[in-house]
């Protein structure tokens, strides 16, 4: 349906450089290549916590009631913040899994609670116990 939209737009003389749209790869493939995809963040949300939420099946640490939702919230704040820039939307992304397992040192100031003061940083006790065990179990993968 994307496809076709564009190309009537195409016939009545306006130019599209951009679609966002959804994750689909059927539209994807029948794109021109000289309009760039870009993934519609609720889309982004979505599969991501659709992908987490059936990993929980087998790793029942991400069962716990606020972790997916934690994830979720920190991979899209990043994704959210650095709209702009690749470098640092990369950059970022790659700190993100770091930091929910307890590392910061690879954290920005501006969004890691714990570098802005780490006297004043509270961990969610529970959360972190079972990021821990999916840390572990994921080591074992």
């Amino acid at each position: 349906m994307a496809c076709s939209i564009m190309k009537d737009m195409a016939d009545k003389g306006f130019e599209v450089g951009t679609l966002h749209a959804d994750n689909d790869a059927t539209t994807q493939s029948r794109l021109p290549s000289t309009i760039t995809k870009k993934a519609d963040k609720s889309h982004v949300k979505k599969n991501l916590s659709s992908r987490l939420y059936s990993l929980s099946k087998k790793y029942k640490q991400l069962k716990s009631a606020k972790v997916i939702p934690y994830i979720v919230r920190c991979f899209m704040y990043t994704i959210s913040k650095n709209q702009g820039s690749k470098d640092a939307m990369e950059a970022e992304l790659a700190s993100v899994v770091p930091h929910i397992f307890g590392d910061h040192t690879q954290c920005s100031k501006s969004w890691c609670t714990y570098n802005k003061d780490p006297a004043k940083f509270r961990y969610w006790l529970s959360l972190l116990y079972n990021i821990f065990h999916i840390m572990n179990a994921y080591k074992t993968i």
